[in-house]
Order: C-alpha cells, then structure tokens, then sequence
C-alpha cells in the first residue's frame, strides 16, 4: 500500500473534480493511504477471589505469648488460600452465544463457575452477623454497668446513712460516759470527804440518808430525795459505755474502708465504662464494615456474569468447560459504531487539517459507480510518532508522522467497510 501524496497529473481534470466535489477552485488535493480502524471490545475474565481460610475458627483466644494456630501456621494459610482462590482461575460454566451473533449492551455472554464466590458471600454474610451480634452484647455489658454504678450509688448512700446513725450514736454515747464519769467522780468525792447519814465510821448497812436501804424499792414515778447511783452500778456502765463506744469506733474504720472500697469500685466502672464505650464504637465500624464485605461478595458474585459493554457481533469468544487465568480474553465484541479509517500525515502536510476537516474514502477494491465514503476528521494526535511499517512511504519513511482518524458516514448503497480493509484518503475542507 502506498501512501504517497499524488498531485494530479493534469491540472484541468484536477479543476473539474474539484469543482464538481467540493465547489472549490484549483486547490492542490493530495491523497493519502490509510486503513479501516477495527473497532473491537475484548471481554476479560474478571479477578474473583474468595475468603482465606481461618484455621482459628472455632478456637478460644490464647493467652498472651503464647503463639495462635494461626501464626504457628501462617504459611499454611497462604497456600491454602492461594490454592483455593479464584483469583487465579476460573472455570467457564456456560456460554450464551456464538462467534458472528449479534449482541446488544448488557447482554450475558457467558457465566463462570459460582460456588466458591457463594460460599464468599455466605463468610461475609456470617462475619456480618457476628459483628452486629457483638455490638449487642457490648449494649448489654454497659446496661449492666450502668445498673451496678446505679447499685453502688445506692449502696453508697447507705453507708453514708449508717455513718451519719453511728457519727450521731457515738457522741450521745461520749456524752453519757462523760456524764457517767463526773457522777462517779462527785460520788467518791462525797465519800472520801464524809456526807450526810454515812462515810467513814458509819456502822456497817446503815444506808445513808436519803437513799433507798438495800432491799427496798421506791415507790413507782418517785425517787427518794436525794438518791444517788450505786457507785458499782456506775462503773459497770462505764465499761459498757467504753465498750460501745469501741465498736462504734470499729464500724465506724469499716464504714471508711467500705466507702473507699465504693470508690475504687465506682473507678473501676467508670474505667470499665470507658472502655466498652470505646470497644463498642470499633464494633459498630466492625458491622459497618461487614455489610460493605456483603456488598462487594455479592459483587463478586455478579462478576461471574459477563455481559457485552456494547451492541456489537461476536467475533470470538470461549468453549464452556475452559478453565482461564484472570485478564485472560474470554470473547472479543466488534461494536456497531460508524467505521473509522486511520491514517498518517507528515508534520508539514498537516496544514489547515483540524477536526471537523470534511474527507472522501475511496478503494480500488469499491465497485465501479459505487463513488466515494463521506466523513469528517475526528481526532488529530496531538504528539509525532513512528508510523506503523505498513503506512511507510517515500513522505514518511522513518520520520514521525501525525496519526489522524476519520469517522465515516456511508450510505446504503457503498460498500461495508471491513476492517483492515486499505483505502485511500482524501480531506476537502470544512
């Protein structure tokens, strides 16, 4: 194929044609070689891959250092998982239609095999589940803290009643053994210093006076006049004055260890609290980001439907029962997009040529009387490159040339235009 621009040998058939083309005058036409662009879409087999296999499942946590199963056995779990994975092949299941059919966009063209991508779905499925079931129990643990700062709040308020009761028992109590004292103190005093009706040399049993002889007993609601305690009596209540007042003293040390014993608890709940609060929040991102994992499994799963992007025929595709690396062509979709033609054009020829530029396509292979392919340039590259050995030409050999596309509108009585097909070129003006 040549793409040697041509002057027309005879400048009066030059006029005439383009007269009778484009309505020009003498314009120097030139024409160029160029080539029928096949527009094709290549269908891929897409990457699925499945879950990896957790060889923990169903195991408690260790201890801290010691090492889990799956560590001790990391390799294990990359091979099982590069073993069973999808993601580098997959099976043809079926296929839906056949080289040279017609197909419209979104149509299915073959299916792989689903099982492990269902088995996918249903691990995502479940892990969602699982961390949606843990948020509810984390709501559950901090009801259950916020009931135990309500009971230690309670119990609190009891001790603090219980401290107040023993706080007012203990002073009345000082106040009666104070009491009791200074009796007991006033009534040896009257006795070492001798009183009415008895001291020292008193005859033995003889009651002093005004007080109640042994034996006797005062009449009710009345006392004798001037009736004193028996010192005995006062002492014995002494005693047990000291006494109660030493376990109050007691109950009132464990009282101060119960409050501190409330308080460190009550931290401890408020740190408990905290961090629920915390585990809970990273829980609800774990469900949120589970139900992601759900949607792209069942994505996944979707993938293993392949569908045509565009109306098109089929020019290849795959036998069910072919097993395919991922990116691996499974059919290949000629589209129905008006016909492109390619071609190159040395920097210095390119001129007024801009998109839009008005162009004919010709072939010697057209049939007589069929006349010339309208169409309008689409794109100009905007950077030289080598041309192709194919468009090598005495213009063009071994320089960079500007790669120019043209979309062609043809009638419905020129001729298809196959792709690959050569052509010849010619642009005439906006």
């Amino acid at each position: 194929m040549r793409s040697v621009a041509r002057p027309i040998a005879l400048p009066l058939i030059a006029a005439l044609t383009c007269v009778a083309m484009v309505g020009c005058s003498s314009e120097n036409i030139r024409e160029y070689a160029g080539v029928v662009v096949d527009d094709t879409v290549t269908l891929q087999v897409p990457a699925l891959t499945m879950p990896a296999v957790d060889l923990d499942a169903g195991f408690a946590p260790n201890p801290a250092g010691v090492p889990s199963l799956t560590t001790a056995r990391r390799s294990s779990v990359t091979t099982v998982t590069a073993v069973t994975s999808l993601g580098s092949m997959s099976r043809v299941a079926s296929v839906a239609v056949e080289p040279g059919e017609m197909v419209r966009t979104g149509q299915e063209i073959a299916r792989l095999e689903v099982a492990a991508l269902d088995a996918n779905v249903a691990v995502a499925k479940a892990a969602h589940a699982t961390a949606k079931a843990q948020v509810g129990v984390l709501d559950d643990a901090l009801s259950t803290v916020a009931e135990n700062r309500s009971t230690l709040a309670s119990r609190r308020r009891e001790v603090n009643a219980a401290e107040a009761q023993l706080t007012t028992t203990r002073a009345t109590l000082a106040s009666q053994l104070a009491q009791a004292k200074a009796l007991l103190a006033k009534i040896e005093a009257m006795g070492a210093g001798g009183r009415p009706g008895g001291g020292p040399g008193a005859p033995p049993g003889t009651a002093p006076t005004g007080t109640v002889p042994p034996g006797t007993t005062p009449p009710p609601g009345m006392r004798p006049p001037g009736a004193l305690p028996d010192p005995a009596q006062l002492r014995a209540t002494i005693a047990k004055l000291n006494a109660a007042l030493a376990e109050i003293d007691a109950g009132l040390g464990k009282v101060a260890s119960g409050r501190a014993q409330l308080s460190s608890a009550r931290a401890n709940l408020a740190d408990a609290r905290t961090r629920l609060t915390d585990i809970r929040t990273l829980a609800r991102v774990a469900a949120d980001a589970g139900a992601v994992g759900v949607q792209l499994a069942q994505y996944q799963r979707e993938l293993s439907v392949i569908r045509t992007p565009v109306d098109g025929v089929i020019v290849s595709v795959v036998s069910a029962g072919e097993v395919l690396a991922s990116g691996a062509a499974l059919a290949e979709v000629r589209t129905s997009a008006a016909p492109r033609v390619t071609t190159w054009i040395a920097p210095q020829d390119l001129g007024d040529l801009r998109p839009g530029t008005r162009a004919t396509v010709s072939g010697d292979w057209f049939r007589p009387g069929t006349g010339r392919t309208a169409g309008v340039v689409s794109h100009i590259s905007p950077r030289a490159e080598y041309p192709p050995t194919s468009f090598s030409t005495s213009d063009i050999h071994m320089t960079r040339a500007i790669r120019v596309e043209i979309t062609l509108s043809p009638t419905a009585d020129q001729p298809a235009l196959p792709p690959g097909a050569p052509v010849d070129v010619r642009f005439l003006g906006r």
